[in-house]
């Protein structure tokens, strides 16, 4: 017992000794050299309140009106093929051009033209004319939808006689660059009957005309898919038809079809796109094919709907 109270009085009497000192240590920090208490020390500035967040860019609902620029890539052949789409939209017609820098192959431009549907949000591109240079790249073209923000879909290439199968593969692209306001749904003046429509005409590129006809199933929103038949040159000439599907609006009449592959057993050339509008007041549908290498002559696809 007595141990425990010396115990106890020794820590005592160390922590009286230790305050007594701290207490020195502070009076003698606060003093001046001839002794005087010390001016109060000026307080510590506050910190600056942290900048608050900037807001999160509000969803794109839909392609902007005027021109934007797209920034991704797409697959083909099983490689990542970087790209950059410039589009000018006008109430859903498009016009553009696409850009690439793909090692071995190199830089090179090409021109694009194409359909937007603001309803069913879907996007389709064909390939036109190389703008510079002229590379070994078979020209592609691009079919899509907007998803979250970014126009993601698939590349689209060429079926052909020796190979009825396609290589593009899919792929999106971001907005870069675009201020104009959505393009609006329109009055749906110059929409495609709903449902399924047969189409008979011609159709010609640098060569031979060929008669040519169809059929196309329309979702009334913009969706168009179908197969198209074409003769050598006429239709009861070794016949050929091949899958399309495409993008319709239906307040311009555009309408672009992509190609998908052959269904026939004859399929001796290369299968090809069709950008073109709609009238629905004579029931024509005129534009042009465009091939692998550009786009034909314009006004050379002239067909009629029943």
């Amino acid at each position: 017992m007595q141990s425990t109270g010396l115990y106890a009085a020794l820590a005592l009497a160390l922590l009286v000794g230790c305050d007594a000192d701290s207490t020195a240590d502070v009076a003698d920090a606060e003093a001046t050299p001839d002794g005087q208490p010390a001016a109060d020390a000026e307080p510590e500035p506050e910190p600056e309140p942290e900048p608050e967040p900037e807001p999160e860019p509000a969803m794109l609902d839909g392609l902007p009106e005027g021109t934007s620029t797209w920034r991704g890539a797409l697959q083909v052949a099983g490689a990542p093929f970087p790209i950059e789409f410039t589009l000018e939209n006008s109430a859903g017609d498009l016009t553009g051009r696409v850009d690439f820098d793909v090692p071995p192959v190199g830089a090179g431009a090409y021109a694009v033209s194409g359909t937007w549907s603001p309803v069913a949000r879907r996007i389709a591109l064909a390939p036109g004319d190389w703008i510079t240079p002229d590379v070994d790249l078979e020209l592609l073209g691009f079919i899509g939808g907007l998803e979250d923000g970014r126009l993601v879909g698939q590349a689209i290439d060429y079926a052909s006689g020796s190979e009825n199968s396609l290589r593009g593969g899919p792929g999106g692209v971001d907005l870069v660059t675009g201020e104009g306001a959505p393009t609006a749904a329109g009055d749906g003046a110059r929409a495609l009957p709903m449902g399924e429509s047969t189409f008979r005409g011609t159709m010609q590129c640098f060569g031979p005309e060929r008669e040519v006809e169809g059929t196309l199933e329309h979702d009334g929103e913009g969706r168009v898919s179908g197969t198209l038949t074409y003769g050598d040159t006429t239709l009861d000439q070794s016949p050929a038809t091949f899958e399309v599907t495409g993008v319709h609006n239906p307040s311009t009449g555009g309408i672009t079809l992509t190609p998908g592959i052959y269904v026939s057993e004859q399929f001796d050339f290369l299968t090809f796109f069709v950008d073109g509008t709609y009238d629905p007041q004579t029931g024509g549908f005129t534009g042009n094919m465009r091939q692998n290498t550009g786009a034909c002559p314009e006004g050379l696809w002239q067909v009629t709907f029943d």
